[in-house]
């Protein structure tokens, strides 16, 4: 591959492919990605998913690891990590000059749907590879992967299924570069989210005694649920990610403001520290909620949407004092990530760390620097060489 590859002009041309499920697939993402690997000789393994057929992710691998179980495969190679999928681009007018299409400013900065979320950062470690790929092929005992995984914004099903497959045992630290303006993030919060629904019984909102109002039961167990989150607030803060949170995200219930409501919902968002379980706090929500009995002629019942745990590197991490090494000290954010399946689940210390910033994700005129892709794109092929370079190999000089 040339060294005269261009990373602003890469991240345009996967910007350029739409990919915001379900309207547009993350296929052509895939498809090009491949392509571009294959003609350069490296191995790509399309790992299913529980999303169906199309809908995949890709790995590529450095050079042929052999059996993934294979006993001599001691699980240390380096995996860099990209969702290929991105949130719908919205109404085109509110966008600058009505334009979806890639285009760079006179400031320097790449607009587009996923340039910073995160085909910017996937652009950058893929120039990485390509323009070093003399230097991170060479040594066959040093494995390194470019992971491209699908539904990341909706179900973290291609993370899921990556971790799930055999190939997650070939690796024994990652790179995910999620917007930080290329300072390293260790952690953050686990998450969770529950849904409650309470029955009630209607009557005609002239003599509301002969109901049960759903809302107001509600809102009540809302309320037991708020009161136990601040008994036990000060004792759960992290000294690193800070307070847990909890947000009333959904309230709905009632048919007409002349009816008592015989039902309604609400929905919770629960975010998790180190030292706290999502079993434990469930459990602790529950004992709220169940607390105060329900009146004759009422129900509850509740669902948990989605569970995960806080994903938080240690101090003393390896992984980390490497990476911070190159780039300076540490940081946290809030969301949640794939870092978290990828550690918790498989077992592989993650960094976060990539160009732009989470401020302009998910918003109509999306941008990254152009000098931050290039300073990202060297910093992985840093990392990717200083693992080539490791057990005493020759030392080999990142490409500009």
């Amino acid at each position: 591959m040339s060294e005269d590859l261009d990373v602003a002009k890469l991240a345009g041309e996967l910007v350029a492919i739409p990919s915001d499920p379900p309207r547009h697939p993350e296929t052509g993402v895939a498809e090009y990605l491949k392509a571009l690997f294959e003609g350069c000789g490296c191995p790509c393994i399309e790992i299913p998913t529980r999303l169906g057929p199309g809908r995949h992710d890709l790995l590529v691998l450095n050079h042929d690891p052999g059996e993934p179980l294979d006993p001599s495969n001691d699980g240390g190679g380096l995996l860099f990590s990209a969702h290929m999928d991105v949130v719908p681009p919205g109404d085109p007018s509110s966008w600058e000059g009505g334009r979806l299409d890639p285009w760079i400013d006179g400031e320097g900065y790449l607009h587009g749907r996923g340039a910073v979320d995160m085909k910017g950062g996937m652009a950058a470690f893929v120039s990485a590879f390509l323009k070093n790929i003399d230097g991170v092929t060479r040594d066959r005992q040093a494995l390194i992967g470019l992971l491209f995984t699908v539904d990341e914004e909706t179900s973290l099903a291609g993370a899921s299924a990556f971790v799930a497959s055999p190939h997650a045992r070939l690796f024994g630290r990652a790179i995910l570069p999620e917007p930080t303006g290329l300072q390293p993030v260790r952690g953050h919060k686990g998450v969770l989210f529950m849904r409650f629904t309470v029955r009630g019984k209607a009557a005609h909102g002239a003599v509301p005694e002969r109901g049960v109002n759903a809302i107001q039961l509600a809102m009540s167990m809302y309320g037991a649920i708020e009161a136990e989150f601040k008994r036990v607030l000060e004792a759960r803060t992290h000294p690193v990610l800070g307070r847990p949170t909890l947000n009333l995200g959904i309230l709905s219930g009632g048919q007409k403001v002349n009816v008592v409501p015989d039902s309604c919902t609400f929905s919770i968002d629960r975010r998790v520290n180190p030292g706290e379980t999502t079993g434990g706090v469930i459990r602790e929500i529950l004992a709220a909620a169940g607390g105060r009995p329900l009146p004759a002629g009422a129900s509850a019942s509740h669902e948990v949407i989605n569970e995960r745990p806080p994903y938080y590197l240690p101090d003393g991490n390896d992984f980390l004092q490497e990476v911070c090494a190159l780039t300076g000290p540490p940081a946290t954010m809030n969301g949640y990530t794939e870092a978290g399946i990828y550690y918790n689940d498989g077992h592989i210390p993650t960094v976060i760390l990539g160009p732009g910033t989470i401020d302009s994700a998910h918003v109509a005129n999306e941008k990254v620097s152009v000098a931050e892709l290039e300073a990202a794109e060297r910093i992985y092929a840093r990392i990717m060489l200083d693992h080539s370079n490791r057990k005493g190999r020759p030392r080999v000089e990142a490409s500009e």
